[in-house]
């Protein structure tokens, strides 16, 4: 939080500063005062006797001429202080929603604004220009469905932030809208095409500490559009589900919700009786508040009607997972196969439920172009950290890679190659973090390596590491621990126990196992482990020879799939949509300074406000220009020069 205050000393040696905190209202400090920003990195080199000896520090306002602006672009003046002020009156107000140039930021309200979702609403933002109308995710969805149809071109939208965030509410609501712009909800395949939001939901999603609808696996949608701009059909691609959420999970959490929803309504059908199942806990105390466990079955049922799985089909699936359930409460000395056997399963169930949903949706014959929604995991750091939480931290810095190329590197870039004059605008760049992960020396690489070792461990794997990099800045080893080590995140620094990653990161079913569900006299569990393509002898020669003779381990297939998502998502026009979570207790009326403001500093939102304010509004490829505006200047048509030197 801000306070006026008026520095009364400060000690460069000590680095410390003594003020006065001042209570007068505003307009009568303004006439005898000035404030200043303690974070600007001028100030800071000045308060510390670094700075040049004649520099004077910057003044700020008191406070902006206007405050609950749509655009903080344009603010009077920009500082963290603004810009918090801004968004928490928008929050406090049931505004959620605030443009920052082309980006939007969603904060979550925790609590349905059923006004802002009416039919009038979808109707307004297709009609109307997006100046014209109070900031929306309906904006974003319009220009990404426009942008589509007038360059031709695949779009993407990024929706991003931490866990609790309201992610995959905000991704449904784009979806929703998209769907409406592009032919309406009453449409057959389009109604299919949503309803398969909330299966995988149930099947993918979970109460964490902070968030009672955490999404525990990534998800890329592509809605698929016919040359008219008609939304035909759709494909999801699915990214690192979170297996060992399926056997172990915090007291406090739960295990995926499809659980509860058959334990509530299937039960007698599957021999399930009133027993608290280990995999699941306690039944009559896992109730999420809000949310109807059996109301949510009767829309996992009526999807799996809906992209057309028979009743049989579908006995089998509550079968196989009562089954898990079942598997739970043998009592063996080999658990950590037991364990294996449960993920393995639910993790092909999952693997299948997806393939089934794309071959209902997908029309890729009559695809002409596509937008894509990505809906994954957002940033964590919790008490204690595993394999999980690396892998899903790894995806984030990811996406913050490409956001911070999109809106930073690649608008100076373009400046300065035109030699065009401006303010040039200082950014954090994760580019160390993801070198320290990914490089052929890093992280993923060493894990790898300790596999393959006969008496490979995380104490050895954590040494290694310590040695090749105890020169990277971020990420460091503490003395008091052989087994954890510090990542210095583009968000926060977070603290991993490496104990359990490379079990998780091998995730290897015992291949006596996956026979004998092979085995299964129950066709549709055989199904599930059926053998893969036999490859070719020549294929097979190659592997043979190859150093990737070994089993694909978590890490270097998520590394692969992060690569493939990124370069499809590089294809693509992107549209930005930054959610903040505005307080821990989930409150439609609390606003947490601390909280928003280190989430605002970790999305580069002022500096993202910055680069707009300095950049032109405007940027047009030589040749959109021509088509556009070369009518005006039909002598220059017919010559053979490049788009750009015709423009000059």
């Amino acid at each position: 939080a801000w306070l006026q205050a008026q520095v009364i000393s400060h000690d460069p040696s000590k680095k410390q500063v003594q003020v006065k905190v001042l209570k007068d209202p505003p307009h009568v400090l303004a006439e005898s005062m000035r404030m200043v920003d303690f974070t600007d990195k001028k100030t800071v080199l000045l308060m510390s006797g670094k700075g040049q000896p004649n520099a004077s520090i910057e003044s700020l306002p008191v406070q902006n001429e206007a405050t609950n602006v749509d655009d903080m672009i344009t603010l009077n003046y920009l500082h963290e202080a603004a810009i918090l002020y801004n968004i928490k009156a928008r929050f406090l107000t049931q505004h959620p929603y605030t443009y920052t140039g082309d980006i939007c930021i969603a904060v979550n309200p925790y609590q349905w604004l059923g006004e802002l979702y009416s039919d009038d609403q979808h109707l307004a933002y297709q009609r109307l220009g997006r100046d014209e109308l109070p900031p929306h995710v309906y904006a974003t969805s319009v220009a990404a469905y426009r942008s589509m149809l007038h360059d031709h071109r695949n779009q993407s939208v990024l929706v991003s932030g931490e866990s609790g965030a309201g992610k995959t509410e905000t991704t449904k609501i784009l979806m929703n809208h998209l769907a409406s712009i592009a032919g309406g909800l009453r449409d057959a395949t389009i109604a299919k095409i949503i309803m398969v939001n909330p299966l995988l939901e149930s099947f993918g999603n979970a109460k964490t500490l902070r968030n009672d609808n955490s999404s525990r696996f990534g998800k890329f949608t592509q809605l698929q559009f016919d040359a008219h701009g008609t939304l035909v059909g759709a494909q999801c691609k699915t990214y690192l589900l979170e297996k060992t959420r399926v056997v172990t999970h915090e007291p406090s959490e739960r295990n995926y919700h499809i659980f509860y929803q058959v334990c509530l309504n299937v039960r007698h059908r599957l021999t399930l009786g009133p027993t608290d199942y280990n995999y699941v806990g306690p039944l009559h105390t896992s109730a999420i508040e809000g949310h109807s466990d059996a109301a949510h079955f009767d829309k996992t049922q009526a999807a799996l009607d809906r992209i057309g799985m028979d009743a049989a089909t579908q006995r089998a699936l509550f079968r196989v997972l009562a089954g898990i359930l079942h598997l739970g409460q043998i009592q063996v000395e080999a658990e950590q196969c037991r364990d294996a056997l449960a993920k393995g399963l639910y993790a092909n169930v999952f693997e299948w439920l997806v393939a089934l949903v794309n071959a209902s949706l997908s029309h890729a014959s009559r695809q002409k172009h596509h937008i894509g929604v990505l809906d994954i995991f957002g940033f964590e750091h919790f008490e204690h950290n595993s394999f999980e939480q690396f892998c899903i931290n790894y995806a984030n810095e990811k996406l913050q890679q490409k956001f911070t190329f999109d809106v930073f590197k690649t608008v100076q870039v373009e400046y300065e190659d035109e030699g065009i004059q401006w303010n040039h605008v200082a950014y954090a760049d994760n580019a160390d973090v993801l070198q320290v992960i990914e490089s052929k020396l890093g992280l993923l690489s060493l894990l790898d390596e300790e596999l393959v070792r006969p008496k490979g461990n995380e104490e050895s794997f954590v040494a290694k590491a310590a040695l090749l990099m105890k020169d990277d800045a971020v990420i460091e080893f503490p003395r008091t621990s052989r087994t954890q080590f510090v990542l210095r995140h583009y968000a926060a620094p977070v603290l991993y126990e490496v104990t359990g990653f490379l079990e998780k990161h091998k995730d290897a079913m015992l291949p006596d196992l996956a026979t004998l569900m092979r085995s299964s006299s129950a066709s549709f569990v055989s199904a599930l482990f059926a053998d893969p393509a036999v490859p070719s002898p020549a294929t097979s020669k190659r592997r043979q020879n190859s150093a990737q003779n070994r089993v694909q381990t978590v890490g270097v297939q998520f590394k692969t799939n992060l690569s493939e998502l990124m370069g499809t998502i590089q294809a693509t026009n992107v549209q930005y949509i930054r959610c903040i979570k505005p307080n821990a207790a989930k409150s439609p009326t609390s606003f947490d300074h601390a909280m928003v403001i280190a989430q605002l500093r970790c999305a580069g939102v002022i500096e993202a406000i910055r680069i707009a304010r300095s950049a032109y509004p405007v940027r047009q490829t030589h040749v959109d220009f021509l088509a556009t505006y070369g009518m005006c200047f039909p002598d220059i048509l017919g010559r053979t020069q490049s788009s750009k030197d015709l423009c000059l």
